[in-house]
């Protein structure tokens, strides 16, 4: 059922992000316009980061089921994806702003990807 409702929320908000990008510029929208584009962009990304993580742990745990290995990789329930994506989805969003203020260097680009490389250990040790 989590998965129906998130592919219908990705639809409704794809089609309030295409309103927003074809009706309103930044002027026009101001402050709380431009937290609500960033707000429905990550919830956006959150729910493609989900099924992307989801999909690459059931192909993950098939590959390793034909290896021989120790412990075997288990596939990741849908929830714990969620957990990983909601860490991966703030990467985009926080370039996105970062390159709407003044510009994204490469040690920008590489501070996120630790800032996401910790969240997912963070989030790894703290999933039960």
């Amino acid at each position: 059922m989590a998965k129906r409702s998130f592919i219908i929320a990705a639809v409704i908000i794809t089609l309030i992000l295409g309103i927003i990008l074809q009706q309103v510029s930044p002027t026009q929208a101001g402050p709380v316009g431009i937290l609500l584009f960033f707000g429905l962009l990550y919830v956006l990304f959150l729910i493609i980061c989900t099924f992307i993580v989801y999909g690459l742990s059931y192909v993950l745990a098939r590959i390793g089921a034909r290896a021989v290995l120790r412990r075997p990789l288990q596939q990741l329930r849908f929830t714990q994806a969620y957990y990983f994506a909601s860490v991966l989805a703030l990467l985009p969003v926080i370039l996105l702003g970062a390159n709407s203020v003044g510009g994204v260097s490469v040690f920008d680009a590489i501070l996120v990807a630790v800032f996401g490389i910790l969240g997912c250990i963070y989030v790894a040790k703290k999933m039960p």
